[in-house]
């Protein structure tokens, strides 16, 4: 008898402990709520903000966005900000990580809550959680790069990239490195990964000296200055 008795404790603690995870989980998530007429956006286990604008009774949580883009009969928002200009029959979220998020309309496209200027909807694709393209142009999170050949524009990793004529870094052309030569070295220091164009090293798009084992900033060479 008392080991049924003990069945029934553990199997009620389980349920405990299963409903403590759940509450657990959705205090740590991110995600919108209606209360008292009015709609909030509860950032994961921090703050708790008004959506203002939003309308409570047609507002809905757009599905396949992680519960970061919510709209009503008139607006589509990002968390708490409304995308500006943007259609909500026809919004529809293309992808996310862990703190990337992108959004399409008809006309629009978005980066997160900001409109990516030029964008072209229709062929717009993303690269990765930072780069991405349509038919005529590339972009860094919502500002365009100054690509000079867009079809063979291809990532190298860690922030960088290339049309074959020049490098970028984080959406910038790094000015004299060497696309056809460029490459990142398997090997890190201390403060990141360090790329090699065949006469410079670079950390971050910043170029940098080699002294041994390490690299150093050139602002810090006395020969520079």
């Amino acid at each position: 008898m008392w080991l049924k008795y003990l069945l029934v404790a553990l199997g009620i603690a389980v349920l405990i402990w299963l409903g403590s995870g759940v509450a657990l989980f959705a205090l740590f998530r991110s995600s919108y709520k209606v209360k008292d007429g009015r709609v909030y956006y509860h950032t994961a286990g921090i703050a708790e903000n008004e959506v203002v604008g939003a309308d409570a009774q047609s507002f809905e949580v757009v599905r396949q966005s992680d519960g970061n883009y919510g709209r009503d009969n008139k607006s589509v928002f990002f968390k708490e900000r409304q995308l500006p200009g943007a259609d909500p029959s026809s919004f529809q979220p293309l992808s996310f990580s862990s703190y990337t998020y992108w959004g399409k309309d008809k006309a629009r496209v978005f980066n997160g809550a900001d409109e990516i200027v030029g964008a072209d909807p229709k062929s717009f694709q993303l690269i990765d959680t930072s780069y991405s393209r349509d038919v005529s142009s590339v972009f860094y999170h919502q500002q365009k790069v100054q690509v000079k050949n867009i079809a063979n524009f291809r990532l190298i990793g860690d922030e960088y990239a290339t049309d074959e004529e020049q490098v970028f870094y984080s959406g910038v052309a790094i000015h004299g490195a060497r696309a056809k030569t460029f490459e990142l070295l398997p090997t890190k220091d201390a403060l990141g990964t360090i790329a090699y164009d065949g006469q410079k090293y670079y950390r971050d798009g910043v170029q940098v000296r080699k002294n041994g084992d390490t690299y150093e900033d050139l602002s810090q060479d006395p020969d520079q200055n």
